[in-house]
């Protein structure tokens, strides 16, 4: 099979276009990235990364991502009036992996405001 030599232009540096420019870069196809903002916009756009988003990051070794991540802080449930927790769990319950949710790590989240997110 020839490789391909054709240019591929991605239209916006946001998340997936960033994703997509780098998937085609790593399997040798040549591409150009385009955006119409003239400058990195401030503040989030997303609270977190999803599990597929840490999957696919995993796949393309961006390993500046996972060492980022945090995992998200246990919620706590309280009687009204105290301060003593009445039951202490996590957000988002263990899932064990299978053929079609491979990467199940629900508990990581990158922390607002960090610079790998913009």
């Amino acid at each position: 099979m020839t490789p391909c030599t054709t240019p591929v232009l991605v239209v916006g540096a946001g998340p997936t276009g960033m994703i997509a420019a780098l998937t085609l870069a790593r399997n040798n196809v040549p591409v150009r990235i385009i955006e119409q903002e003239p400058q990195h916009r401030r503040g989030q756009r997303g609270a977190t990364i999803q599990p597929r988003t840490f999957e696919v990051f995993h796949f393309l070794h961006v390993p500046e991502i996972h060492e980022r991540a945090t995992t998200f802080l246990l919620l706590q449930e309280h009687d009204r009036g105290s301060l003593e927790p009445r039951n202490t769990f996590p957000m988002v319950g263990y899932t064990e992996p299978t053929a079609a949710i491979p990467y199940v790590r629900t508990d990581l989240s990158i922390p607002c405001g960090d610079p790998v997110g913009r």
